[in-house]
């Protein structure tokens, strides 16, 4: 972890040193002569480079690249490096132009302000009374986003919050996607409600599958399901929960494939989570599994002996797809037959494309 901020902060500060340098370099032919048309040309050419890089790294979201994803933001990386280098180099004018930047130990404290600020923050987590009902939700974030398009992290948490909700499996958790607006969901999120959390890349590094708890979370196994040529990595994370009651609970996070008629591989990735659940007892398994009761992939968690409790309990006319109104149920919470399900609500709210499902287990 500090390792990584380490170098976070340090390559802020090289890239944002070599922009400059770049730019105020070659201001000084330019001022000569009054020619500024190459700096703006610079400017426009280099945010058109960025929207072409960063649609090639979010096109991996539909389509098979034919390299990993975390290779655009390397290729981008070198192009500052080569730019800056260029400015050093090349004779842009005759005299040297001085670099009038803001000092860079000024920079590396601005960027270290959020960490000292963050050291201040009481996560409080609640998980010392000792119960034998857990109240747990599966929740299908979509990013952050609600269904009118705005990143609202907030309305997501109240959402949570208002469920009492104890333990909180997500999918579509977004750790700083660009075109998400770089916010960390997953971070936040734990911070604002004061849970614990634990993470399972899908897609890329940041973007996956997440689990939120208010009480002690332990990894037991996480891994990736197969991809059968998908266009999108899909995982699952399981997790046992210290309640503090006389046995602990375990609960596993999942998103299975999306495309409608490709049944075949969510089977296949069906079977995976399964054997990842490797028959373990006082489990729930959640997630958006993108099909329907009656289609083969949901066959399958039954005949493994799960119990699908939103049936069990008789709501499963409550829709969990949001597309103007909510139309299909495709969010699960899955139990094995050891556990007791009631109080489950399907809570209509606009913070998503998808409805969470919550319900207390015994």
């Amino acid at each position: 972890a500090w390792l990584y901020v380490v170098q976070a902060a340090l390559g802020n500060i090289a890239c944002l040193w070599l922009i400059s340098a770049a730019f105020i370099k070659g201001m000084g032919q330019e001022r000569q002569h009054n020619l500024y048309w190459p700096y703006v040309a610079s400017a426009g050419l280099g945010g058109l480079l960025m929207a072409i890089l960063a649609f090639i790294y979010y096109s991996s979201y539909d389509l098979v690249l034919p390299f990993d994803p975390w290779a655009v933001a390397l290729f981008a990386a070198l192009l500052v490096a080569a730019g800056g280098l260029a400015s050093a180099v090349l004779p842009w004018s005759g005299k040297p132009v001085r670099l009038a930047v803001v000092p860079w130990y000024l920079l590396l404290i601005l960027l270290l302000v959020p960490l000292m600020v963050s050291g201040f923050l009481n996560t409080g987590t609640n998980y010392h009374r000792q119960k034998d009902t857990v109240r747990v939700m599966d929740y299908n974030l979509h990013q952050g986003f609600n269904i009118d398009g705005f990143l609202d992290l907030e309305a997501i948490a109240r959402v949570i919050e208002g469920s009492g909700a104890e333990v909180v499996a997500l999918q579509e958790v977004s750790r700083g996607w660009v075109i998400n607006g770089g916010a960390d969901d997953l971070y936040w999120l734990a911070r604002r409600l004061g849970m614990d959390y634990l993470f399972m890349p899908a897609s890329d590094a940041v973007w996956g599958n997440a689990l939120l708890s208010k009480y002690p979370v332990k990894l037991l196994s996480s891994g990736f399901l197969p991809r059968l040529g998908a266009p999108l990595r899909r995982s699952y994370l399981l997790a046992e929960i210290d309640t503090g009651a006389v046995e602990n609970i375990r609960v596993m996070v999942t998103h299975i494939h999306h495309i409608a008629d490709e049944g075949h591989i969510r089977e296949e990735q069906v079977q995976q989570v399964i054997e990842g659940w490797g028959g373990r007892d006082r489990t729930l398994i959640a997630g958006d599994f993108n099909a329907e009761t009656g289609d083969p992939e949901i066959e399958m968690m039954k005949e493994a002996g799960l119990v699908d409790v939103q049936l069990q309990l008789g709501k499963q006319d409550q829709l969990t797809w949001v597309h103007y109104p909510p139309y299909r149920r495709i969010d699960y919470i899955w139990a094995t037959p050891d556990l007791e399900a009631s109080g489950l609500e399907v809570i209509y709210s606009r913070a998503s494309d998808h409805l969470p499902v919550a319900v207390d287990v015994r």
